[in-house]
């Protein structure tokens, strides 16, 4: 609940990609100026909590407000750690 309340108001935009076999991405856009890692923790954290069990995204792609890559998540990792 806390990664969900550190994000609130700061993710501008998610999109997904069409379905690439059994799975798809997930792109996120925030106006964070600039990454850390316990941002994109947070943000990482906020998705898969929104998400759910059964979210079928494989690749979570973070991007700051100025458009650059914050960070590339592989899902599988966070989901079973």
């Amino acid at each position: 609940m806390e990664q969900r309340a550190a994000v609130v108001g700061h993710i501008t935009g998610v999109v997904r990609s069409a379905a690439q076999g059994d799975h798809r991405n997930s792109y996120i856009a925030t106006d964070f100026p600039q990454s850390d890692d316990a941002t994109t923790r947070a943000v990482v954290n906020a998705y898969l909590a929104w998400a759910g069990p059964a979210d079928d995204a494989v690749m979570l792609v973070l991007y700051t407000a100025p458009g650059t890559v914050m960070g590339a998540v592989e899902l599988a990792s966070w989901r079973n750690p």
